[in-house]
């Protein structure tokens, strides 16, 4: 157990593609919110796509 504040626990959807990030993101937001964590999009995914070393 780290005893980390749940406002500094961050969650990031998983997936290499936009629609399943979005898709993904859209419940993982809203579990965020419920339960006091913080999330963080993949944007990198967004702006460049999903290959390596982007």
């Amino acid at each position: 157990m780290l005893n980390a504040g749940r406002e500094r626990v961050i969650l990031m959807p998983e997936g290499v593609d936009i629609e399943r990030l979005r898709e993904r993101g859209v419940w993982l937001a809203e579990v965020c919110k419920a339960e006091g964590f913080r999330f963080s999009p993949q944007l990198h995914v967004d702006l460049w796509g999903a290959g390596r070393g982007v």
